[in-house]
């Protein structure tokens, strides 16, 4: 199992806006390339390769945590985290520890408590 670095990829999420509003576009437009970087846009969601699910959910979580700071609309990439969640096993995420703790602050950030507990324990078994 590979072990990814959610801050690294929140990172990367980052830069893909930096560069989209370099090339004078918005912050939206920025995550929405993002979105098609990772696979998550509604043609890639569903394909395990070449982008696997565990990091797929991983930047979604990050984009969505990224959109809420923005105050931009959340609702559809939660759809897309909901779908991720079910089509994962557990355990079958490994986060790099040094990153963990930017993680479940975003999850803090983006679900009511009773929603990030739940994907927590799904997530950090």
């Amino acid at each position: 199992m590979e072990i990814y670095n959610y801050s690294e990829i929140k990172k990367d999420i980052l830069s893909i806006i930096r560069e989209s509003i370099e090339d004078d576009t918005s912050i939206d437009k920025g995550l929405s390339r993002a979105l098609v970087e990772y696979w998550l846009d509604p043609a890639g969601i569903e394909k395990p390769k070449p982008t696997p699910y565990s990091l797929k959910l991983l930047a979604a979580i990050a984009i969505s945590s990224i959109r809420k700071e923005n105050r931009l609309e959340i609702n559809a990439i939660l759809k897309s985290i909901s779908w991720l969640i079910d089509s994962i096993s557990p355990n079958s995420i490994s986060i790099d520890p040094s990153s963990i703790e930017q993680f479940l602050i975003d999850i803090d950030e983006i679900y009511t408590y009773e929603q990030s507990t739940t994907i927590k324990k799904l997530l950090l078994a």
